[in-house]
């Protein structure tokens, strides 16, 4: 059964290589200029004179051995550093490493439903790719990697295990489940390979070079994110307005907003208690690609508020809702 859907380049940035085949083809096509000497006979020069009479600066291409050698060069090291992926029907190898981000990225949504549905069925058409008595261990890739079972060639209770797998809204490690994996498979003797499913989100990073052949499997399509990444809650006593000698309790709450995107954005960040629906504090941010903004939203506390819970909003909702929604609860009075 063809393995259909896995990539072909786990690092397509290599093919960039391939644009200097351009620049070298103009060196071949771009004439030299040449240095005036003087000579007893031009006539064993004759087709030199006539490029230096010319007035182009440029020459036909003729077919060169060194330019076939130099840019068949260019070629192989480009598709090396791309690393290709599965190239055939089949994946040819007695024991696998299947790995599967579980992170809070896979919750995004593509095609009406989050990535990690789209990871499974990609899992599933790795399975069917192995050959008979492969033995396929499932390692899950969320906040700490974990191995979902030990390595089996049951294929059928591989599945299930697949299928019992669920994304959480916790940071990826992928690197940490790749070094796992690799330590597992290098007990092991025999053809091996390691199979990462991910997206975006979990290849931004370099992967790490691993003893294990390597094979990345990319599912969804980018898209632009703005998350609350860090949240604090604090309580503060300041004295009254004018002649109101009271002291004033006041909730301060400290949020970290951060834009994954790569187009400016603007976003208001909102402060409820949980099971109420009144606004206790807002604020509109423009958010730059790549940029974190701190925000602090306050209100004043009464007695009774002491424990309650909190809701920080980002609005409008993007395609990864699972971080635009952070909890807090309100702390103790300040003796």
């Amino acid at each position: 059964m063809p393995v259909t859907g896995l990539p072909a380049l786990g690092n397509p940035q290599g093919l960039w290589l391939l644009g200097l085949l351009g620049p070298l083809v103009v060196l071949y096509i771009l004439k030299v200029r040449r240095q005036r000497v003087t000579v007893a006979s031009t006539w064993l020069w004759q087709a030199a004179a006539r490029d230096m009479l010319a007035r182009s600066p440029w020459q036909r291409l003729r077919g060169r051995l060194l330019l076939f050698v130099e840019a068949l060069a260019l070629l192989a090291l480009g598709v090396a550093l791309a690393r290709p992926a599965l190239s055939g029907g089949r994946i040819d190898s007695e024991h696998v490493a299947l790995v599967i981000d579980a992170s809070a990225s896979m919750l995004a949504e593509w095609e009406g439903a989050p990535r990690f549905g789209a990871a499974k069925a990609a899992a599933e058409r790795v399975l069917s790719a192995l050959p008979p008595g492969a033995d396929v261990l499932l390692i899950e890739a969320g906040g700490e990697p974990r191995v979902v079972g030990p390595a089996d060639r049951d294929l059928a209770r591989v599945r299930g295990r697949l299928s019992a797998l669920h994304a959480s809204g916790v940071e990826g490690h992928l690197e940490r489940a790749i070094a796992l994996a690799s330590e597992q498979l290098a007990q092991r003797a025999g053809n091996r390979r390691i199979v990462v499913i991910s997206d975006d989100g979990g290849l931004s990073a370099p992967l790490p070079q691993t003893r294990v052949p390597l094979t990345v499997v990319k599912v969804g399509e980018p898209v632009d994110n703005a998350g609350i990444v860090r949240l604090d809650v604090g309580r503060a006593r300041e004295p009254g307005d004018g002649g109101d000698a009271r002291i004033r309790e006041r909730v301060e709450l400290f949020a970290e907003v951060a834009s994954f995107g790569k187009a400016p954005r603007d976003v208001f960040v909102t402060l409820k208690q949980r099971n109420s629906p009144p606004v206790l504090a807002s604020r509109k941010l423009r958010l730059e690609p790549g940029q974190k903004a701190p925000v602090v939203l306050c209100f004043e506390a009464t007695p009774g508020d002491a424990g309650t819970g909190l809701v920080v909003e980002l609005s409008p909702h993007d395609a990864l809702p699972v971080d635009d929604v952070a909890y807090g609860r309100v702390p103790r009075a300040v003796s």
